[in-house]
């Protein structure tokens, strides 16, 4: 059997589509009509402002199906176009540089769900970044994406957080931020709406993986980086179960009730990430040990994969065997039972190791 190479997004996604039930959903037609006529080149300036104030909407419903890929795909581009241009304008105004965080995905199209890390750091020989700097950036690109859209559509919008909206962060580049001003910023950048890793251990952690660079981890990172997990996995869960409670109450027809469920599966396709990147971290953590010690990692933990099998004809059998039985998993589980599995399978009480062997080609 050959192994296939995919990236952790592409087969979240793949899960995401393939695993939902379409009926009892309504979403906004004023949308669904914006959305399709910018993809025909026929959306009005009202429309196309329609597109970038409701992106999110959007998202979820391609999540849904309710939207094909190429209507999606052009109006996620005139948002991300955009909404690129707008986050540098408010760096330059901030006098920050601004950054995008580069995708680990190799696909050159944009996947639904997706948020925008925009990495900000001072100019050279003007200090580390502060908390202040952050709550600047965000004000002044809360202000243009107001005007933006009121030079589309001449609405008045007033005190609107756009970046909790539409799902854009303004992280501290680490390497110019003091670490107990990264740690308030993060917090704060998590109590207003955003996603930031509070451990500036657990960023270093995934930088060195995003640039190939996994021999600088250490195993005290690595352990930062667990935690940062754990803490990711239950505010996420904790989260998705206080959405999920209140979709109940709402009738089947109503627009807030497909919201809200499209809300509850971005999160739980959250969930399914966070626990991929435990397994995949307590992988690295059994090699760390491994190379340090010369002692194998299952004598230190019943949990822990013994990852330099992963180099080994062993291990690419591991590799054949994780591939069947996550193909087995799509074809006899239904979404929400495929997210249980993965969340028990990252809990500390869990006996059962979800094994993602590195040799699979899953980034971080």
């Amino acid at each position: 059997m050959q192994i296939k190479f995919i990236t952790l997004k592409t087969f979240i996604i793949y899960v995401l589509i393939t695993s939902f039930s379409f009926t009892g959903l309504t979403f906004d037609s004023t949308v669904i009509a914006a959305a399709e006529a910018f993809e025909a080149g026929d959306a009005t300036c009202f429309q196309k402002a329609i597109v970038f104030e409701k992106n999110k909407t959007i998202n979820h419903m391609r999540l849904y199906g309710v939207i094909d890929d190429d209507v999606y795909q052009a109006n996620q581009n005139f948002f991300q176009t955009n909404n690129d241009k707008l986050s540098q304008k408010a760096a330059e105004k901030a006098n920050l540089i601004c950054n995008k965080q580069i995708s680990l995905s190799c696909c050159v199209r944009y996947n639904p769900g997706a948020d925008t890390d925009n990495i900000v750091r001072r100019r050279e020989g003007c200090g580390n970044i502060t908390l202040k700097d952050i709550k600047q950036v965000r004000k002044y690109y809360n202000n243009d994406v107001t005007s933006f859209l009121r030079k589309l559509d001449n609405k008045k919008r007033k005190n609107i957080d756009w970046a909790s909206e539409t799902d854009t962060d303004f992280l501290p580049d680490y390497e110019r931020t003091k670490d107990t001003e990264f740690s308030k910023i993060c917090k704060w950048i998590n109590k207003n709406g955003g996603t930031a890793y509070e451990s500036m251990d657990a960023v270093k952690v995934e930088n060195c993986i995003r640039t190939d660079d996994c021999q600088s981890i250490t195993l005290s990172m690595a352990l930062s980086y667990d935690e940062e997990m754990k803490r990711l996995i239950q505010c996420t869960n904790k989260k998705n179960n206080e959405i999920k409670a209140t979709i109940a109450d709402l009738d089947i027809e109503n627009i807030e009730r497909s919201e809200k469920q499209a809300i509850s599966k971005k999160l739980s396709f959250q969930l399914m990430k966070y626990c991929t990147r435990k397994s995949l971290i307590i992988n690295l953590m059994g090699n760390i040990v491994y190379n340090q010690t010369h002692i194998d990692s299952k004598c230190l933990t019943p949990r822990t994969c013994d990852s330099p099998r992963d180099r080994t004809p062993e291990g690419a059998e591991e590799a054949v065997k994780f591939t069947e039985r996550i193909s087995d998993l799509l074809h006899t589980s239904s979404f929400d039972e495929l997210c249980d599995i993965m969340l028990r399978s990252a809990s500390e009480e869990s006996e059962e190791l979800f094994i993602c062997p590195p040799l699979l080609g899953f980034p971080i």
